[in-house]
């Protein structure tokens, strides 16, 4: 029976996962290179959230009793 030795499978399964993560790598350094761009990203998230939570928490806050100083 003949078949492929340990180091060509590792050689094939690097190829396989390079390749598999390829598109990932090239969006991950486009980030790295624009940190003020996530910044701006996360920025409008935490935004978006806040308009979002900021009515549960008052419901919150009322329902329990508790009355912002």
């Amino acid at each position: 029976e003949k078949g492929i030795g340990w180091g060509q499978v590792k050689k094939e399964l690097f190829e396989l996962i390079k390749n598999a993560l390829s598109e990932a790598s090239t969006r991950y350094h486009e980030l790295m290179a624009a940190p003020a761009k996530i910044d701006d990203v996360l920025r409008a998230g935490a935004e978006a959230a806040r308009k979002v939570a900021k009515p549960v928490i008052e419901r919150v806050r009322s329902a329990i009793g508790f009355v912002n100083p």
